[in-house]
C-alpha cells in the first residue's frame, strides 16, 4: 500500500520530471488533496 501511494505521489511527480513542482506537500507545490475517512493500509481489501 505505501509503495502505491508513493507511486502516486512522489513517484509520478518524477516520471514527469516535475518534482521541484509537485509530489510532496510543501511551500510552492502544487497539489491535489484527497481527504478519507479510513487509513487505507488498515482497511480490509475487497
Amino acid at each position: 500500500m505505501e509503495e502505491a501511494i508513493k507511486l502516486f505521489t512522489s513517484g509520478a511527480a518524477f516520471a514527469a520530471f516535475q518534482e521541484d513542482l509537485a509530489g510532496v506537500i510543501g511551500p510552492g507545490k502544487f497539489c491535489d488533496l484527497t481527504v478519507l475517512n479510513q487509513d487505507p493500509p488498515a482497511v480490509a481489501a475487497d
